[in-house]
């Protein structure tokens, strides 16, 4: 997220940057999610699915799913937040150097992920020796690049958490704020 003059900002265009931040971290979080749960449950169903199918089917179905779940929950706090609740909490979004920094990781990891599972899946073929990370053909395109896209975004998250600077700070303050509005 850029860095904005949030005062001059609209009040919807205020609660615009909040969901698709709220939205964002949903998909990230159902993508990690959705690529450890995806061979889980292919397993236990005796699918007989490679690996690598079930973790790109697994993370574009849980950064959809987490995209949805948050993005409702992020409505939600949004309809209790007054004018300046929404300032405070953009221009802190806004301005917040590793925040900025997770956000470009994402998105880059995103592209990169949707970039190369659609090119494994246009190279041809299934898996096997000469790319053993090839989608195989019982995945849709439109599956395998939202996987790819789920899993590159999941990495870019990972890759930031892995080699931020000392100066930026740790994991930030969404569960405990998860926790306060849930009660």
């Amino acid at each position: 997220m850029p860095e904005i003059d949030v005062r001059s900002q609209h009040t919807v265009a205020l609660a615009a940057l909040l969901e698709g931040h709220v939205a964002l971290k949903g998909a990230e979080a159902g993508a990690l999610l959705g690529a450890v749960a995806g061979p889980l449950v292919a397993l236990a169903r005796g699918t007989g699915a490679p690996a690598q199918d079930s973790v790109l089917v697994g993370a574009a179905y849980g950064a959809a799913g987490g995209t949805a779940l948050s993005a409702l929950l992020g409505l939600g706090k949004i309809a209790t937040l007054d004018r300046s609740g929404l300032e405070d909490r953009v221009y802190r979004l806004c301005h917040n150097e590793s925040q900025r920094r997770v956000d470009t990781f994402s998105v880059a990891g995103g592209a990169l992920g949707a970039a190369a599972a659609y090119a494994l899946v246009k190279a041809g073929g299934s898996g096997g020796s000469a790319c053993p990370v090839k989608p195989s053909s019982d995945v849709p395109l439109r599956v395998a690049v939202a996987g790819g896209a789920a899993v590159g975004s999941a990495l870019g998250v990972l890759a930031h958490m892995a080699t931020r600077p000392g100066g930026m700070g740790g994991p930030n303050k969404m569960l405990d704020e998860f926790k306060s509005w849930a009660k």
